[in-house]
């Protein structure tokens, strides 16, 4: 298993009462993109300024490259992350490489670093270019390259897909999968887009009620997917449910239309020749079942959550 990069014991915070962060325990583990997912106001902008220290935990403890945080940052650990927190703020009348030349010369950074980072980013044709004539999708990525061209072990970044267009978030998937696999840069990336989380990274936490309440790689996702969900048709589906509520299953039983039901749950607990034969005594006809391939990520999120999307 990879070392942690980042680790957090019990963090919780609360405003005005209201607890946002209700103990939290969470590892992003070297060289992988991790996606924190939740709806809008969940708390996962909460959970990565408590990371980076700039808002008061109530309680806990946050662990960055096995240094305990405390406080502000040491130097040499800030020379380790990168961070985009919100829309990208640069000098509308200077170029990408003339914008990231002034943070350079702040934070001691060689000009050689700068055409790298923009490289890695793929803005290093558009040295002639104006910042406010960037697209949405090249702000982001010159913000990134902002963050990454100290080389930093870690980058974190709060809804880096927000406002991009089809072709900008294609783009800003590929930088950030070259970035982790080609660089060995670990990610954490907050999210409420169910779809392009699913496409990027390696392993999802589900931020919902102040609790981290679920995580999985998405090969886990896969693989589990079949002992999660069974597609049944039958002569009627409301009926249907009333009788296999009564023999107790564990999975829990969603109606899809008059003739169609599916169960969903952990693990496959249910024998079906017992379902087949309840529903047989109960004058109620199973004409065919089968089990679903795949779990989606979104799927995934309705069952933890045990809501609709996450709009």
């Amino acid at each position: 298993m990879r070392n942690p990069v980042i680790q957090t014991f019990n963090l919780s915070k609360s405003y005005d009462g209201k607890i946002v962060l209700d103990r939290i325990d969470f590892t992003l583990r070297q060289g992988e993109i991790y996606g924190l997912l939740g709806r809008n106001g969940t708390g996962k902008t909460t959970f990565i300024k408590a990371i980076l220290g700039l808002t008061a935990m109530d309680s806990g403890e946050v662990n960055i490259l096995s240094e305990k945080l405390l406080g502000e940052f040491s130097k040499d650990l800030l020379s380790q992350i990168g961070v985009v927190l919100d829309s990208a703020s640069f000098y509308p009348n200077l170029t990408g490489p003339e914008n990231l030349s002034i943070f350079a010369r702040l934070r001691g950074i060689s000009l050689k670093q700068v055409e790298q980072a923009l490289q890695v980013v793929g803005l290093d044709g558009e040295n002639k270019k104006l910042f406010k004539q960037y697209s949405l999708g090249m702000k982001q990525r010159l913000a990134i390259a902002n963050a990454i061209m100290h080389q930093p072990k870690i980058l974190i970044l709060d809804e880096p897909t927000n406002g991009l267009d089809p072709i900008g978030i294609l783009e800003m998937r590929r930088y950030l999968k070259e970035l982790s696999t080609n660089h060995g840069i670990s990610i954490l990336i907050s999210s409420h887009i169910i779809s392009e989380l699913e496409k990027l990274v390696d392993r999802v936490g589900i931020l919902h009620d102040a609790h981290l309440m679920a995580e999985k790689t998405m090969q886990e996702l896969i693989d589990g997917a079949d002992k999660r969900k069974i597609h049944l048709i039958v002569s009627d589906a409301p009926q249907a449910k009333e009788v296999l509520c009564r023999i107790n299953l564990q999975e829990q039983i969603s109606i899809l239309s008059d003739i169609e039901l599916e169960l969903q749950g952990e693990s496959p607990t249910f024998d079906i020749a017992v379902v087949s034969n309840s529903l047989k005594d109960n004058g109620i006809v199973l004409k065919e079942y089968s089990y679903k391939n795949n779990e989606s990520l979104e799927d995934y999120f309705k069952r933890i959550t045990g809501g609709e999307g996450i709009a």
